[in-house]
C-alpha cells in the first residue's frame, strides 16, 4: 500500500516540478530574446557583440526577487526560537544517538501519560537521521519484565519464550515511538550541492572555477573540496555559499546557452520562442554534450534551485518537488545515507495522519527575521544561535560547565546585549549590513567561454561526448540521468 502511495507521490511531484521548470524556461527565453537583434539574415546577442566591444552585460535577477517565483507560506507572527539544554554527544553512532534521544525525551518531557506532549519531532542530518530511524524501528522494551532490546527479532523471540506482551502490539513496545524523525533542509541542500559538484567537476565546473580565479592546482583542489569542508565542519557555511554561487553561475549561464540556438532559429523565422516549442526542438537534439547538459541543468540543477526557493519561502510543494526530482542522483552517485533518508522521509509523509502531515508542511522552514524570503531549515537556525553562544564563551577551549552556563542564560545575555546597543545608539551587525553578490558578470563571462569553445554549437550532430576543455567522456554518461530513474 505504501509503495503504491510513493509511486503516486512521484507522479504528483513530477507534475509540480514541470510547472516550476516551465516557468524557469519561460523566464530564460525572455532573457535571451530581449538580447537578440536581427539584421537581415544575421541574429546577434550580447555574447556575439563582445568581440566588437559594443556589448552590454545583461542584468541578473535581483537578490530580493530571486525566490519570488515560489509562493511564501511563512506565518504572520515572527517565529520564536528557544535554545534547549545542550547534549554533549557526537551523533555518529547508535550509542550516541540513543543518549541524545533519552536527553530529548527528558528535556521535552515527552511521555505517554503527559497530556500536553505525548510526542515530538526531531530534525537532524542524514547520518543521525538514518541511525535514529533504525533505532526507532528496532529498539523495544518489554512491558512485563522491562528488558530492553536493540533488535526486533530478539524481542519477538523473548515474547515467545517468556510469553510476555502477548496482547500488546509491537508498536506499543517500541521505546522511542514518541519521537518523529525529520531530515533538516540545510544539510539536505548541502548534500545536493555536493552531488552536483561531484558529477560536474571534471566535465565543466573545473573550467568555471578557473574563470573565477581558482587557477593553481591547490586552489582548484580547495574549490573541489569546499562541500566536503562544509560537511565536516558544519559551522563553516561560507564554503557552502561559495559552492552555491558557483552552481548558480553554471545553471543560469548554461541554461541560456542551451536556449540560445532555439531562440536564434525562432527570431530568424520571425516567430516567438515558446516553452512548448523549445521542448519539441530539444526532443530532436542528438549531440551528446547538448543532451547531457540539458538533462543536468533543467532537472538536477533546477531541482536544487527549487528546493532552495521552497526553503526560503516555506513552501512545501517546492521543497518536495525539488527532493523527488533530485533523488535519482543520490542513488546514481552512491550516497547511501541520503538514499535512505529520502526513502524513509517519503514513507513517513505518505503514511502519517493528515493533520501531522499538515503540521510538517506548515513548518518546513523558519524565518526568524520575519522576512518572507529568508526562511531556513531548523539546522541553520540552530547554527545561528550556536554562533551567538560562542560570542559569550571565553577564549580558549570551553568546558561543559561553561557551555551549559552560556546556553542556559543566552536569552538574558542577548537582552543585555540589545540594551547596550540601545543605550549607545549603535546598530547590531545583522541589522546594519547585508550583502548579496551580483553574479551577472560571471554568468555573462561563462556564457562567452561556452560559446567560444563551440561546446554546444552543433545540437543536431552526433559527436564524441567531451568535457568543456575537450577531453573525451564515456558515452554512457549521456544516459546517466535517465538510467538513475529506472
Amino acid at each position: 500500500m505504501a509503495k503504491a502511495e510513493i509511486v503516486k507521490e512521484f507522479d504528483k511531484q513530477d507534475v509540480n516540478f514541470r510547472t516550476f521548470r516551465n516557468d524557469f524556461v519561460q523566464s530564460q527565453l525572455r532573457v535571451i530574446t530581449l538580447q537578440m537583434e536581427k539584421n537581415g539574415d544575421v541574429v546577434m546577442d550580447e555574447v556575439d557583440k563582445k568581440s566588437t566591444n559594443s556589448f552590454q552585460i545583461p542584468s541578473h535577477t535581483k537578490s530580493e526577487e530571486r525566490y519570488k517565483f515560489v509562493t511564501a507560506h511563512h506565518p504572520e507572527e515572527t517565529v520564536s526560537v528557544t535554545m534547549g539544554e545542550p547534549c554533549f554527544e557526537n551523533q555518529c553512532s547508535y550509542e550516541a544517538v540513543i543518549k541524545v534521544f533519552d536527553h530529548i525525551i527528558n528535556v521535552a518531557n515527552v511521555k505517554d501519560g503527559n497530556e500536553s506532549r505525548k510526542w515530538t519531532m526531531v530534525g537532524c542530518d542524514g547520518l543521525p537521521y538514518t541511525l535514529g530511524s533504525r533505532i526507532i524501528d528496532n529498539y523495544s522494551v518489554c512491558h512485563d519484565c522491562k528488558m530492553e532490546f536493540d533488535d526486533a527479532a530478539e524481542f519477538e523471540e523473548h515474547k515467545n519464550y517468556r510469553s510476555h506482551c502477548t496482547n500488546i502490539p509491537y508498536s506499543d513496545c517500541q521505546k522511542y515511538m514518541n519521537l518523529m524523525m525529520l531530515p533538516v533542509l540545510g544539510h539536505y541542500e548541502i548534500n545536493m550541492s555536493k552531488a552536483l559538484m561531484k558529477l560536474l567537476w571534471d566535465v565543466i565546473i573545473i573550467d568555471l572555477a578557473k574563470m573565477l580565479g581558482f587557477k593553481s592546482i591547490k586552489a582548484l583542489q580547495a574549490c573541489q573540496v569546499l562541500q566536503e569542508c562544509v560537511l565536516l565542519f558544519s559551522f563553516s557555511f561560507s564554503d557552502h555559499h561559495k559552492t552555491w554561487q558557483i552552481l548558480q553561475i553554471f545553471m543560469f549561464a548554461m541554461a541560456q546557452e542551451l536556449l540560445h540556438p532555439y531562440c536564434r532559429q525562432q527570431v530568424l523565422s520571425c516567430r516567438t520562442p515558446t516553452v512548448e516549442g523549445f521542448y519539441l526542438w530539444l526532443a530532436k537534439v542528438s549531440n551528446p554534450n547538448f543532451k547531457f547538459m540539458s538533462d543536468v541543468v533543467f532537472t538536477s540543477c533546477l531541482a536544487l534551485h527549487v528546493l532552495r526557493a521552497g526553503t526560503r519561502r516555506n513552501n512545501s510543494t517546492a521543497i518536495q518537488a525539488g527532493k523527488f526530482k533530485f533523488s535519482p542522483l543520490f542513488f546514481g552517485l552512491n550516497m547511501p545515507f541520503y538514499m535512505e533518508t529520502f526513502i524513509r522521509d517519503s514513507f513517513v509523509r505518505v503514511q502519517c495522519p493528515h493533520d501531522i502531515l499538515a503540521f510538517i508542511e506548515k513548518n518546513e522552514s523558519y524565518s526568524v527575521s520575519g522576512n518572507e524570503s529568508k526562511g531556513e531549515g531548523g539546522d541553520f537556525v540552530l547554527e545561528n544561535f550556536n554562533r551567538k553562544t560562542k560570542m559569550w564563551v571565553p577564549a580558549g577551549l570551553p568546558d561543559k560547565p561553561k557551555w551549559l552556563q552560556v546556553c542556559r542564560n543566552i536569552d538574558i545575555l542577548e537582552k543585555v546585549h540589545d540594551h547596550l546597543h540601545s543605550i549607545f545608539n549603535t546598530k547590531q551587525a545583522d541589522d546594519e549590513y547585508e550583502f548579496s553578490y551580483d553574479i551577472s558578470k560571471e554568468i555573462f563571462d561563462f556564457r562567452c567561454i561556452v560559446r567560444q569553445s563551440k561546446y554546444l554549437a552543433k545540437p543536431f550532430q552526433v559527436e564524441e561526448h567531451k568535457t568543456l576543455s575537450g577531453k573525451t567522456l564515456d558515452y554512457d554518461l549521456v544516459n546517466f540521468m535517465e538510467m538513475q530513474t529506472k
